[in-house]
């Protein structure tokens, strides 16, 4: 998948973004990287993964 994004053409990176919106896993990442914006203000550090 990132290859795709990265180096596919547009046909190729528009047809993935369309399967990852219509599987719901863009809005996960979305609500994901939120909580965890969320969670580094409120304990004032940055998380190894985040």
């Amino acid at each position: 998948m990132a290859d795709v994004l990265t180096v596919g053409d547009l046909e190729e990176r528009v047809a993935l973004v369309d399967k990852l919106m219509q599987d719901g896993k863009i809005a996960f990442l979305q609500e994901y990287t939120a909580r965890k914006k969320k969670e580094v203000a409120h304990h004032g550090e940055e998380p190894e993964n985040a």
